[in-house]
C-alpha cells in the first residue's frame, strides 16, 4: 500500500478523493456514488464495503444535520423567532418542534 494511501479512497466510480471529506456535500456526493455504483448504474460496482461505507456516511451526516439543525433553532430563537413561526417553517405543531429542539439540543451537547 502507498504511503499516500491513506489520505485518498479510491471510490466506485474509480475517481481518487481526500479523506476525510472537507465538507458535508462531499460526504453527500459520496453516498450518492455509492448508491449509483450499487444498483449498476456505473462503471464499476459498489462491493459490500462500499456501501458499509456510505451508511457510515450517512449515519455522520444525519449527525451533522441534526447539530446544525440544533444551532438554527438556538439562532432562530435568539434572533427573536418565537416558537408559533419556528413551528410554522418546520410545518410541525409548536409542541412537537419544542420538543425536537430539546431532543437535538441534547443529543448535540452530549457529543
Amino acid at each position: 500500500m502507498p504511503a499516500d494511501s491513506a489520505d485518498a479512497v479510491q471510490t466506485p466510480a474509480g475517481t481518487a478523493e481526500a479523506w476525510p471529506p472537507a465538507d458535508p456535500a462531499d460526504d453527500v456526493r459520496a453516498v450518492i456514488v455509492v448508491t449509483e455504483a450499487a444498483s449498476g448504474r456505473t462503471a464499476n460496482p459498489a462491493d459490500a464495503l462500499d456501501v458499509g461505507a456510505g451508511l457510515v456516511l450517512l449515519c455522520q451526516l444525519r449527525l451533522s444535520l441534526d447539530q446544525l439543525e440544533a444551532d438554527l433553532l438556538d439562532t432562530a430563537e435568539s434572533a427573536g423567532l418565537n416558537w408559533d413561526v419556528i413551528a410554522a417553517i418546520m410545518a410541525i405543531p409548536v409542541a412537537a418542534a419544542q420538543h425536537r429542539h430539546a431532543a437535538l439540543r441534547t443529543r448535540r451537547d452530549l457529543r
